[in-house]
């Protein structure tokens, strides 16, 4: 029997055999549909394939049955079967290890069958086919799933700063149940990404692309914008100990000439810098992590990761009637630690993660002098705000519980989270000058009193941080072919806000 998979029988009143139902779950109590099912008896065999919920059904003879369950990405499942059993519940985990990909007919059942209208839950075997980037992945599953707007993304359960590489991505889930009591955002689409362990071999992917073409200005259309990017992945064992680990590290940028309509002043302003010549903004970015795996058993997992994420942007705000020395360049700094635990006991599945995150942000005008903007001719000189630099830290810790009890899951779990923000941002001492004409404009040049000084004063630092804390409890109370009915509550207290209670019910 595979440790890595929870089967739950009752014995029959009596006693005899006939048709027993079952259901295929994964390691977040989703159905899996599509999963291969064998039956083995003394005097026959035959196979059965689990339907879009996941559900199936066996034939069970006087004598004991022994049951298998496989889908690619999840450990097979091999167990007897009681010829007194009623149901049978099986809970898939992650494979350690993937060296092969079964290829299943579409007629057999579509792993792109989802279980609601708005969720859907895609596997590696899926993924490899869209792209090689998380990011295209994130969209592609967010689309399949028809869920618009807005989304939170979810990494093992946590909150993502740094995102996986698609190498080390296992499933990504979109709207599982996003009205569950476990998480406090439901009016967003929640993308669930669960990472695998690495092979127990050392694997190399190295992958480049480099465009000429596209992102063409209205303004402008004989510039052309270009990018290139770089990536690299390494994983593997660590000789001599029961480890492993994988890492990776990328490199893009982008290159987009800017089309610059301003009618140029006939007399220069205070800080006037214009070069009508090779403007362009430019865009660079570098991320990169290493995560290691410090167990990887069948009913015990644990890994720590650090991941770190770099971009820097120039000429920001510059095109149109925005003349260079008016823009801003950037830069964003992301920094994240993890860590993972997951422990299975009988029908019981235990999950705990830690994440501490943090993200830094600056921006400073191209130009600190005077500002200068006339309506309909060109916008120069300093900016509003000469340099601004954000702050955002913050860590949380989760400890879930999830069981398979009666053919019904059940949940209960407790967040702690802690989070602080500080912006300083420093105003342009000279302020800006407003015109609504550039005969306004000449005329003040000459001393005359035309135009509007706007001059921002004052502090502007401000820095908030507030810890909160959240227990959930939620059970699924019908589960039927057609119809799924989940009943919770979520208590939250925050920091200044004292306690809120939130009742979940969800069909």
């Amino acid at each position: 029997m595979s440790l890595a998979t929870i089967v739950m029988m009752s014995a029959r009143a009596d006693g005899g055999t006939g048709t027993v139902p079952g259901i295929v779950v994964d390691p977040g109590g989703l159905t899996v549909p599509g999963a291969q099912i064998s039956v083995t008896c003394k005097d026959r065999s035959y196979g059965r394939i689990s339907g879009p919920d996941g559900k199936f059904s066996v034939e069970l003879s006087n004598r004991a049955c022994t049951l298998a369950v496989s889908h690619p990405g999840f450990e097979t499942f091999e167990e007897t079967i009681s010829p007194d059993a009623t149901s049978v519940s099986v809970r898939l985990l992650l494979a350690p290890r993937k060296d092969t990909v079964d290829v299943v007919s579409g007629s057999a059942g579509s792993p792109l069958d989802r279980s609601t209208l708005t969720s859907i839950s895609l596997s590696d075997t899926e993924l490899k086919s869209i792209s090689n980037n998380t990011a295209d992945l994130i969209r592609y599953a967010q689309l399949m799933a028809g869920a618009s707007g807005p989304n939170v993304i979810y990494v093992d359960g946590l909150p993502a700063g740094v995102l996986p590489p698609a190498e080390m991505i296992a499933r990504i889930v979109v709207n599982a149940d996003p009205f569950s009591p476990e998480y406090a955002d439901g009016d967003q689409a929640h993308i669930d990404i669960i990472t695998k362990s690495p092979d127990r071999e050392f694997r190399f992917n190295v992958g480049s692309g480099s465009l000429g073409a596209g992102g063409k200005s209205i303004l402008a259309p004989n510039q052309i914008s270009r990018s290139s990017n770089t990536s690299w992945t390494l994983s593997g064992p660590v000789t001599g100990l029961p480890l492993s680990f994988s890492t990776q590290l990328s490199l893009g940028s982008t290159s987009t000439p800017l089309a610059v309509e301003a009618v140029p002043p006939p007399i220069p302003y205070p800080g006037y810098q214009w070069n009508t010549h090779s403007v362009s903004a430019e865009n660079h970015n570098v991320s990169g992590g290493v995560t290691v795996y410090l167990c990887n058993g069948e009913t015990t997992r644990c890994s720590v990761s650090y991941g770190e994420s770099r971009s820097g942007s120039s000429n920001a705000g510059v095109g149109g009637l925005t003349l260079p020395e008016a823009g801003l360049h950037s830069r964003y700094r992301a920094r994240n630690v993890r860590a993972n635990i997951s422990k299975t006991w009988g029908r019981v599945l235990y999950q705990s993660a830690f994440v501490l995150a943090a993200t830094a942000a600056n921006s400073s005008a191209n130009s600190s002098g005077i500002g200068v903007t006339v309506a309909g001719d060109f916008t120069g000189g300093g900016g509003s705000i000469t340099s601004s630099n954000s702050n955002h830290a913050n860590w949380s810790w989760k400890n879930v519980f999830q069981s398979d009890s009666g053919g019904k899951l059940w949940t209960a779990g407790v967040t702690i989270t802690r989070a602080s923000d500080a912006i300083d941002q420093i105003p342009n001492a000279y302020g800006t000058l407003q015109f609504e004409n550039m005969q306004q404009y000449v005329s003040a040049l000459s001393g005359q009193e035309v135009g509007t000084w706007l001059v921002m004063r004052g502090n502007g630092l401000a820095y908030h941080a507030n810890t909160a804390a959240a227990a959930f409890v939620q059970r699924q109370v019908i589960r039927w072919t057609n119809l799924v009915v989940n009943a919770g509550i979520r208590i939250d207290d925050q920091a200044g806000f004292g306690i809120l209670a939130s009742p979940r019910l969800s069909a």
